[in-house]
């Protein structure tokens, strides 16, 4: 089994995910797997639903996929209440560089109204949740691809082809922090062709 750099516990027991993310798990091509092998309630506002629009690997409506992970019980999808929808609203209107888009701002008051973890991937999305606070805290798709127990599921050969292929299809972007491990993970030739790895290498030249 390889390392990993996932910081997910046992401790995180339900987890709200934004679009990013969920597309990053579509784009590995094992999502159910995953979502099995993480063994806990993973769940999505309504406005992340309607963000994931594009199957990663053909392009086409990903409203299905979605659905049949919502009917299999692996996804659930939940609707703000008033006071969710209200903390929803003042993310999305907050001035300048702290506004976010519908996605995240519904994951960060999801994650506030149910006490849960946060799993979001943007820089922008990652700040404003750690300051407001979340709870449960505020994880990244790689936490979540590389915890043990997805290791464990897929096996070395799979868990490969998966991290991988998410960062081929779903454009999965890397945090800098990560780099060296995704490096080892897949050697540096392939590692360096991947955008997602650009912002690592830059820190390295």
């Amino acid at each position: 089994m390889a390392s990993t750099p996932s910081t997910l516990t046992d401790e995180h027991r339900e987890l709200a995910i934004d679009a990013s993310v969920l597309i990053n798990l579509l784009g590995t091509g094992e999502a159910e797997a995953v979502l099995l092998a993480l063994a806990r309630p993973i769940i999505i506002a309504s406005e992340v639903y309607r963000e994931v629009k594009r199957d990663p690997f053909t392009g086409t409506d990903a409203t299905g996929i979605v659905s049949a992970l919502e009917t299999r019980g692996l996804v659930t999808r939940f609707d703000l209440d008033a006071e969710g929808t209200a903390h929803m609203l003042d993310l999305v209107s907050a001035p300048g560089s702290d506004a976010l888009d519908d996605g995240e701002a519904a994951t960060i008051a999801l994650g506030a109204r149910r006490r849960c973890c946060v799993v979001i991937d943007e820089m922008r999305g990652r700040r404003i949740a750690n300051g407001v606070p979340i709870e449960a805290g505020v994880l990244g798709t790689l936490d979540i691809l590389a915890c043990r127990s997805v290791q464990k599921a897929l096996g070395e050969t799979r868990f490969h082809a998966a991290i991988l292929s998410a960062a081929r299809a779903a454009r999965m972007r890397f945090p800098v922090e990560y780099g060296a491990w995704v490096e080892t993970l897949l050697g540096e030739d392939e590692a360096r062709s991947l955008p997602g790895l650009r912002a690592y290498y830059r820190t390295r030249r």
